[in-house]
């Protein structure tokens, strides 16, 4: 059975073949994912009460200094950092089988890891772009978001 996985490059989407797992070995059969949400994008969503649960993976220390408002707190970064997704899989029965699950990091790195897990076991995942670090940067106006958010309207 050939696949089809799309990509969110900047906003947008392309197609490619299968991608595989190269730590197990095997390919995620995932129809169609949409990858990323912007800052912009994420608060939007939220301002409308639409069904999202925001995922924090960092570790509980950052997460208690700083965090977006009503998110959940899982701390698997540094295992997933390493390629264990355990931690995660472990905790899968605390997330909604419902909305979407939107996955927030450090700079949005390590969170398109477990967006790509969540995926493959059946949730709708997305990876806030940039991360805390983008989030914030969208909050404070910073000239590196603006700059960002100008390369997601080219590309």
């Amino acid at each position: 059975m050939e696949c089809l996985l799309i990509l969110s490059v900047f906003g947008r989407t392309r197609p490619t073949k299968d991608i595989p797992d190269n730590r197990r070995g095997f390919v995620f059969p995932v129809v169609h994912v949409r990858m990323n949400i912007r800052p912009n994008e994420l608060e939007d969503r939220l301002e409308r009460d639409e069904q999202l649960f925001v995922l924090d993976i960092r570790p509980e220390e950052v997460y208690q200094k700083r965090s977006i408002e009503s998110s959940y707190s899982i701390p698997c970064y540094d295992a997933l950092r390493r390629g264990d997704d355990t931690p995660l899989q472990k905790r899968l029965d605390e997330l909604p089988n419902d909305g979407t699950i939107v996955v927030v990091c450090k700079q949005g790195i390590v969170a398109k890891r477990a967006t790509q897990l969540l995926t493959a076991e059946g949730y709708d995942a997305v990876t806030l772009a940039g991360g805390m670090g983008g989030w914030q940067g969208y909050k404070n106006g910073t000239v590196g978001y603006k700059i960002r958010k100008l390369l997601w309207r080219i590309f």
